[in-house]
């Protein structure tokens, strides 16, 4: 259901509504509204509170850190793909190169 209602508020403007308020508390209020067209239905509201900053911390360097890992990953993936143009047909990648530096 929240993903339904995140989706209908990216996908349809008009008719649905997202609504964060952060209070001077370290909590906030997530409300999701529906727009009729003579009034506005409150759907969902959720309150948030601010979590412990070690453990935001955790996550964001966890997610960094897999990122990073998954670009090494694409990096030596497309070293392997040139390396095995090169030893196959060499003057693809001279066209390759000539395009985009004209890019």
């Amino acid at each position: 259901m929240l993903i339904k209602l995140i989706t209908n508020s990216i996908d349809d403007q008009e008719h649905f509504r997202c609504v964060l308020i952060m209070n001077s508390d370290s909590s906030a209020t997530l409300t999701f509204f529906q727009i009729l067209e003579f009034k506005s239905l409150n759907l969902l509201s959720i309150n948030l509170k601010l979590g412990d900053s070690d453990e935001i911390n955790k996550h964001v360097a966890f997610k960094y850190k897999l990122i990073s890992y998954n670009l090494q990953r694409s990096r030596a993936k497309l070293e392997e793909v040139c390396s095995i143009l090169k030893s196959k047909n060499p003057s693809l990648i001279t066209q390759i190169n000539k395009a985009a530096m004209i890019s």
